[in-house]
């Protein structure tokens, strides 16, 4: 049971003005507001500026889709959710291209802080080149060397590009960070360009590990 008032008895309409006020204030106290990753997502880029719904497009496939993506279609709903809720204002569509503004209000800012101080939810892996090497016994070598050989193209230019914008951070927003501390929104920024750097680099230094043992199965006995 919840404790509430049953609403089939106290919001009758014989029932008596007080009672059915009580119940109406109890069931609206009852009723949580839902907000899904990507809106949190959302809010996390709105606290820092006010974005069109085009840019927060923008921004959720960089930086944010470097570590976590939506397609494309959730982001309009999503917004006008965040908007329902009161999370979030919009301002009546500008310009030439008519594009509404959207901004984070100051319960969609207590909600963000409320989220970001929350135990995530449980992380469930799904990494098919992991997949891939549990079964890579089944292949010839050549094969696999090939294939670990693009992926490691691929992750050393993702390094390549995130060790550029770190350097890009540090020359551009040196002096706020260094006045604001974790308190600059620049810091997020810069948490995440670091966890990006150092998977990248963890994960080239296992597929060049995983080459060499294709390439000389003797290997692991030295290492």
């Amino acid at each position: 049971m919840s404790g509430l008032p049953d609403p089939r008895v106290f919001c009758h309409p014989t029932a008596p003005p007080s009672r059915r006020l009580a119940t109406r204030a109890a069931t609206i106290v009852a009723v949580a507001v839902t907000v899904t990753t990507l809106g949190y997502a959302i809010l996390g880029l709105l606290a820092r500026e006010p974005l069109s719904g085009y840019d927060v497009a923008r921004r959720l496939r960089r930086p944010i889709g470097y570590y976590w993506t939506a397609r494309h279609s959730q982001i309009y709903p999503e917004l006008r959710r965040l908007t329902a809720d009161r999370l979030a204002r919009s301002s009546e569509a500008e310009g030439v291209r008519r594009r509404r503004e959207y901004s984070i209000t100051r319960a969609g800012r207590a909600e963000l802080q409320a989220w970001v101080g929350r135990a995530p939810s449980e992380h469930q892996p799904r990494d098919e080149v992991c997949l891939k090497a549990y079964s890579l016994w089944v292949v010839e070598a050549e094969s696999a060397i090939t294939l670990l050989g693009q992926l490691k193209q691929a992750h050393q230019a993702r390094l390549v590009e995130y060790e550029a914008m770190l350097s890009s951070l540090k020359h551009n927003r040196q002096t706020e960070l260094l006045r604001e501390g974790t308190r600059s929104p620049a810091f997020g920024n810069y948490a995440t360009l670091r966890r990006g750097i150092g998977y990248e680099r963890e994960y080239l230094g296992w597929l060049r590990w995983l080459i060499r043992q294709l390439k000389d199965p003797r290997a692991l006995t030295r290492n």
